[in-house]
């Protein structure tokens, strides 16, 4: 909770049908998973605190090789 804020399973299968979701995937959820968005300045923000970035012997995010891309139509 110092750095975290999840949902449990059930309370994002909650939030996601009343968000009118049909279906909906739960990914790993572990220490490298990050979330970033691009603000209104266009610049990419992170929004969460991943676990890797307090490892006490380096501080660093973990190299991920497997994502989902959520982009707007224009």
């Amino acid at each position: 909770p110092w750095h975290s804020n999840g949902a449990t399973l059930y309370d994002a299968a909650v939030l996601l049908r009343r968000h009118g979701a049909v279906r909906g995937i739960n990914l790993d959820g572990g220490g490298s998973s990050t979330f970033i968005v691009e603000n209104k300045q266009g610049q990419l923000e992170m929004l969460n605190h991943p676990a890797d970035l307090h490892r006490p012997y380096e501080d660093l995010i973990r190299d991920v090789f497997d994502s989902i891309l959520i982009v707007k139509k224009s």
